[in-house]
């Protein structure tokens, strides 16, 4: 928006600055342009929203960063993880974050370290791994296998379902139940699902009769081979 354009002109960033919308008041502090005086100590003390804005800007020093990371607002956690010259031992800090939300910004940003994206492509929460699986650094390591093994680019859509068969992602982490993800609406997911090693015969027989024939396909091959 126009808040958080960093070439948005001078006069019109400090007129929003006034504004009392939230998220105008987020943009305004995430712009990189935007002098902290623009709020007064009243707004900075007491606005999650703002200090989220502080925290995203890509001018705000690390030690600032640090000390945000670990405010008891979720919010403010998520204004590091979205900053983009945050460093990356707090990015991987947050991705062990309790709260989802703050684990989905920490895979949200495009410089998030591989290793933080691995064990967030394994997380609970199964929106946290649809962001790591959108993340464009694992996007280039598929494109790189899909390379080296056709000579080849792959289309997104078969991005999650190939580093799912090689292992890099478990679509089935910390227990999450194989038929309940087959049953899935996100198309990825029961995708993930059919063409997973792990899958059960019983998922597989549920997948043979999905509604997209690319996964029939997937499913009705691995029950083939497993005759």
């Amino acid at each position: 928006g126009v808040a958080s354009n960093p070439a948005s002109p001078p006069a019109v960033v400090e007129r929003l600055a006034a504004d009392e919308n939230d998220l105008v008041h987020f943009g305004v502090a995430a712009n990189a342009t935007s002098p902290l005086v623009l709020f007064d100590e009243d707004a900075v003390n007491n606005s999650a929203w703002v200090l989220s804005g502080i925290a995203a800007n890509p001018r705000t020093e690390p030690s600032l960063l640090e000390q945000f990371a670990t405010d008891d607002n979720e919010l403010v956690r998520m204004g590091v993880a979205w900053n983009e010259e945050c460093p990356q031992s707090l990015l991987e800090r947050l991705s062990r974050d309790g709260d989802a939300d703050v684990r989905a910004s920490v895979v949200e940003n495009s410089k998030c370290p591989l290793p933080a994206l691995q064990h967030l492509s394994n997380d609970i929460n199964w929106e946290v791994v649809q962001e790591a699986f959108f993340n464009p650094n694992w996007q280039s390591v598929a494109q790189d296998i899909a390379r080296m093994l056709t000579g080849e680019p792959i289309d997104d859509d078969r991005v999650y379902p190939i580093l799912c068969t090689l292992g890099f992602l478990s679509p089935f982490a910390k227990g999450r139940d194989q038929y309940v993800a087959a049953r899935s609406e996100n198309r990825l997911e029961r995708m993930a699902v059919a063409t997973h090693p792990s899958v059960t015969r019983r998922v597989l027989e549920l997948l043979v009769k999905d509604e997209d024939p690319v996964i029939r396909d997937h499913a009705s091959r691995q029950l083939r081979n497993r005759s």
